[in-house]
C-alpha cells in the first residue's frame, strides 16, 4: 500500500543515505525473489551486495538474505531452490508425511543450507559483504520475535548472535510448522534447548517495519535512509486456497499460515504501517514495494511444470514493470563509486564460478529451467530483452497482476539504457 508521493529533493543532491532491502517469506516462491533481484542487478549493472547497506529477511527471504550478505551469486541461490523443490518437497516420503499432517524430515534442507550458506559464524564471518538479519520466532511460554544479525547492534547490549552459525540462522528462520520440525538449539550459556520456528509466525512475514527500525538505529548522526525496497513473492495462500500436498500446497502449512495471516499479519497492512512510519520518521525515503502475481502457488510446490509457469508469470511482471526497475536502480546507484566486477571476497563453493556465476562449470545464457544462470553483475540473466514501457506505477497503482508501489522520494533519474 502506498503513502502518496512526498516532496523530496533529488537523491543526487543529498548525502548518501542507507539503502535497505526487505525480503518476505513464501517457501519455494523464494524463486520469485531471486528473479526480481536478478532483474535489479541487470538494471543497475552491479551485484546486490553493492546496492544495499542492510538486508532483512524472514523464512525463505531470510535464507536469501544470508546468501546475499556473503555475495553468493543469484545463480547459485536459484539452483538451491530447484534442489529444495526436488530433494525436500518433491520426495515421496515428504508428500506422504504432509498428507498425514506430519512434519517432513529436515535433513535434506539442513544439508543444502550448510552447502550454500556455510558453517560460518553470523558475526565477523570471512567474506561478509553487507549487513543482514533474519527473523525467527522463539517458542517458549509464548511466541517471541527474535532477530539474528550478522553485526553487533549498538543499542542491544550483550549479544549472542556471534554464537550462531549461518546455516543455523537459515534453519531457525524457515522451520515452518507442519512442514518441518522446530529447530532446536542449545543456549550457549545454560545449555538448555531453545525452540525456533518460522519467523512468519511472529507476525512479520513482511519484515519491512523491523528493517526500517533497524536502519534508523544503525544510521550515523545526520544520515538518512534513501531507499527501502520491499520484495514480495505473492500473497500467502489462505486456508483452502493453496492446494493440497499432492499439488504442492501443503494443507497443514496452508492452515497454519492462513490462520496467522487472518489474525496477526497482513502483508499489505505491514506495508501501510511502514509507509506511516516513513512519513513520520523518514519522509525523504523512497519506499518501493514489488510483489509479483505468484500467490496461487503452494509454498511447497515442486512440480517442474508449475515452477516453469511461475517463472513465466514473474518474467511477464518484470517486463511490465521494467521502468520501475530502472528508477529503483538509478536511486540505488547514486553516490556509489563506479567499480564493477565480481565480489572482492570469493564465495567458496566448488560448483560455482564466482566471476560468471555459472553453476556446475557451465554458463547458461538461455536460462534453461532447473539450472541457474545470471548470478553476478557481469552475467546477463535469462530474461528476454524487455520492451520499452511508457509508465511506471506509483502511489498505490498496481501493475502486472501483482503490485508496484512507489512512495516518498521522486528523484531525477538519468536516461537508462535498454
Amino acid at each position: 500500500a502506498g503513502a502518496g508521493v512526498l516532496p523530496t529533493p533529488a537523491l543526487a543532491s543529498v548525502q548518501r543515505g542507507l539503502r535497505l532491502l526487505s525480503l518476505e517469506g513464501g517457501g519455494i516462491k523464494g524463486l520469485a525473489l531471486v528473479w526480481q533481484l536478478r532483474a535489479l542487478e541487470r538494471a543497475a549493472g552491479r551485484p546486490i551486495h553493492e546496492l544495499f547497506d542492510l538486508i532483512g529477511g524472514v523464512s525463505t527471504g531470510g535464507i536469501i538474505a544470508l546468501g546475499l550478505s556473503r555475495g553468493v551469486p543469484l545463480a547459485a541461490l536459484e539452483q538451491m531452490y530447484y534442489e529444495i523443490g526436488a530433494r525436500v518437497f518433491g520426495t515421496q516420503s515428504t508428500v506422504r508425511q504432509l498428507l498425514k499432517g506430519n512434519a517432513a524430515d529436515n535433513t535434506a534442507i539442513e544439508e543444502l543450507l550448510v552447502q550454500y550458506l556455510g558453517d560460518l559464524p553470523m558475526i565477523d564471518a570471512p567474506g561478509q559483504l553487507v549487513k543482514c538479519f533474519v527473523v525467527t520466532t522463539q517458542q517458549s511460554e509464548r511466541l517471541e520475535v527474535r532477530l539474528i544479525r550478522t553485526y553487533k547492534h549498538p543499542n542491544k547490549g550483550r549479544d549472542q548472535n556471534e554464537k550462531w552459525l549461518q546455516w543455523e540462522a537459515g534453519m531457525a528462520t524457515s522451520s515452518a510448522p507442519t512442514v518441518f520440525p522446530p529447530f532446536l538449539r542449545a543456549n550457549p550459556g545454560s545449555g538448555v534447548k531453545q525452540v525456533f520456528i518460522d519467523g512468519a509466525l511472529s507476525g512479520y512475514n513482511n519484515p519491512s517495519s523491523l528493517l526500517l527500525n533497524e536502519g534508523l538505529d544503525l544510521a550515523r548522526e545526520g544520515q538518512q535512509i534513501d531507499v527501502l525496497l520491499s520484495l514480495g513473492c505473492g500473497e500467502v495462500p489462505n486456508g483452502g486456497g493453496g492446494g493440497s500436498p499432492q499439488n504442492g500446497g501443503g494443507t497443514g502449512l496452508v492452515y497454519w499460515l492462513g490462520q496467522v495471516v487472518n489474525l496477526a499479519f497482513d502483508v499489505q497492512l505491514q506495508e501501510a504501517h511502514v509507509a506511516s512510519l516513513i512519513q513520520r520518521f523518514s519522509p525523504q525515503t523512497m519506499h518501493v514495494r514489488l510483489n509479483p502475481p505468484t500467490g496461487g502457488y503452494g509454498l511447497t510446490e515442486h512440480r517442474p511444470d508449475m515452477l516453469a509457469k511461475m517463472e513465466d508469470e514473474t518474467r511477464q511482471y518484470l517486463a511490465e514493470n521494467r521502468m520501475c526497475f530502472a528508477e529503483i536502480a538509478a536511486a540505488l546507484t547514486t553516490h556509489i563509486p563506479h567499480v564493477r566486477g565480481a565480489p572482492s571476497t570469493p564465495w567458496d563453493h566448488p560448483g560455482v564460478d564466482r566471476v560468471t556465476g555459472s553453476v556446475n562449470g557451465s554458463v547458461s545464457s538461455g536460462g534453461s529451467r532447473g539450472s541457474a544462470s545470471g548470478g553476478g553483475a557481469s552475467v546477463s540473466p535469462s530474461f528476454p530483452s524487455f520492451p520499452a514501457f511508457p509508465k511506471s506505477t506509483k502511489s498505490g497503482e498496481t501493475g502486472g497482476g501483482g503490485g508496484v508501489t512507489i512512495a516518498g522520494a521522486s528523484p531525477s533519474f538519468p536516461s537508462f539504457p535498454a
